[in-house]
């Protein structure tokens, strides 16, 4: 009877008789639906445990945090780290994370997996973690997964990066730029580096096309002058071993690279992996900021927790610091306070004049 039902449907299913082969494979493959529904129907239903046990595949913030000895400031719920390559797609672009992946890579690095989640969230940072540890696609991915889909919709002119990657010296502008090329190329954009002791003519047609520009302070400031770059467009502004780079007597021309990327709403980072714990200078760049601090450099984020949460002027950062030099005793510290007005003076004289 199943036969003939079978025959009668194929035939107006076709609108003839069906040959022999046909019918065969009609009957093959109802009897693998008949065996898939069985397989089906015995298998029993997900207990409410392993849905539980389901959703706690998420990272543990705490307990990642106290196993990698991080802290953060402000401990935001939305700044929770991304401990595996499927978490951190939800701030990186799938490509950049499949080539981390590809390389054989189990994970991200504990400063790339938290700071992804906070530059994701349009937040400055300032982070401290040893060299090697990965800082480079810490600040990097985040920005390469959001301009290569900004430039699709509002194309830059020539001569205007969107991301900007400032070293103190031309070793490690170097690095980053190898570091940063490969990633950049994978999501159709170019790369750039300029830094002194080198032709110009090559870098400055380099200059041209580029998306991302790593450079050293002093050329790039020339490059400024000559108008060979607009930093006009700049929507991404890492400082790469900050501290190294305003000690060495860049702070002018760091200021006058600072002012030339005019974007308001631009996202600044500073990574270093020497930052002192009572450092202040630097701070005049960056605005609502999230600190980063990895193992024997977390005294950091409790020395600046008001700044990181009352973003205040440069100004009153100044004016703050003065106050708290004011307050010890010791000639150190007059010493300092007295370097502060010095350089507030001058910087509230130049807002006035216009220079």
């Amino acid at each position: 009877m199943g036969s003939k039902k079978l025959i009668a449907k194929l035939t107006t299913k076709l609108g003839r008789a069906p040959t022999a082969d046909e019918v065969a494979k009609a009957k093959a493959k109802k009897e693998k639906k008949k065996a898939k529904r069985a397989a089906a129907d015995d298998t029993p239903p997900p207990s409410k445990k392993a849905k539980t046990n389901g959703k706690a595949g998420k990272t543990d913030t705490a307990a990642w945090r106290k196993a990698h000895d991080i802290k953060v400031e402000p401990d935001d719920a939305s700044f929770a780290p991304h401990g595996t390559w499927q978490e951190a797609r939800s701030s990186v672009a799938e490509p950049l994370v499949a080539q981390c992946e590809g390389k054989g890579w189990a994970s991200p690095t504990p400063v790339q997996a938290q700071a992804w989640p906070v530059l994701s969230q349009g937040r400055d940072v300032v982070a401290v973690a040893e060299t090697g540890s990965g800082k480079t696609l810490a600040f990097g991915l985040p920005a390469l997964s959001k301009f290569a889909a900004d430039d699709a919709k509002t194309p830059r002119k020539n001569r205007q990066p969107a991301m900007l990657v400032l070293a103190p010296t031309r070793e490690l502008a170097c690095q980053s730029y190898e570091v940063l090329d490969e990633f950049c190329k994978i999501v159709g954009a170019r790369c750039a580096v300029a830094y002194g002791g080198a032709p110009r003519h090559e870098q400055q047609k380099a200059l041209k096309s580029c998306a991302a520009l790593v450079a050293t302070p002093g050329r790039l400031k020339d490059f400024i002058d000559d108008g060979s770059v607009d930093l006009s467009r700049v929507r991404f502004l890492c400082f790469d071993e900050a501290d190294r780079m305003l000690d060495m007597g860049f702070i002018d021309a760091v200021r006058a690279i600072a002012c030339a990327c005019s974007l308001p709403n631009k996202l600044v980072c500073m990574f270093s992996a020497t930052w002192c714990v009572h450092r202040v200078r630097g701070y005049e760049f960056i605005s609502s900021v999230a600190f980063i601090g990895l193992h024997s450099f977390t005294g950091l984020v409790a020395g600046r927790r008001t700044c990181a949460k009352s973003p205040m002027t440069s100004s009153a950062r100044t004016t703050s610091a003065a106050s708290s030099a004011r307050s010890a005793s010791s000639p150190r510290a007059r010493k300092r306070t007295a370097a502060w007005r010095r350089r507030s003076w001058c910087v509230n004289s130049a807002r006035e004049t216009g220079n």
